[in-house]
């Protein structure tokens, strides 16, 4: 019997449906943004293998205004994105205009 070929990503083979689906029911079980960040960061690292990623999520209840901050990163040295945060305010960044 042939089986046909699973679809490739990124040069390897996609992630079956049950590991798509299992990683959705730790994000659904996840308590926090953060704790679901590092899920992803870590999910596509082993199943895409990605090599560097970083998600930021929004802290808009800053009093001194909105900004993007770091919630989660993989592959990338920990002193360069310590301190990664990005005033909300500062049209002219280009992650403020890629929102």
């Amino acid at each position: 019997m042939h089986r046909a070929a699973q679809p490739r990503t990124n040069g390897h083979a996609s992630p079956s449906p049950a590991t798509k689906l299992a990683f959705v029911d730790a994000l659904i079980a996840s308590n926090s943004l953060v704790e679901a960040a590092q899920l992803g960061v870590e999910w596509l690292a082993r199943h895409l293998r990605v090599r560097q990623v970083a998600i930021a999520l929004g802290d808009l209840e800053r009093p001194a205004g909105a900004r993007l901050v770091l919630a989660a990163s993989h592959g990338l040295p920990p002193r360069e994105v310590a301190d990664f945060a990005v005033d909300l305010d500062d049209r002219e960044h280009p992650l403020v205009q890629a929102l």
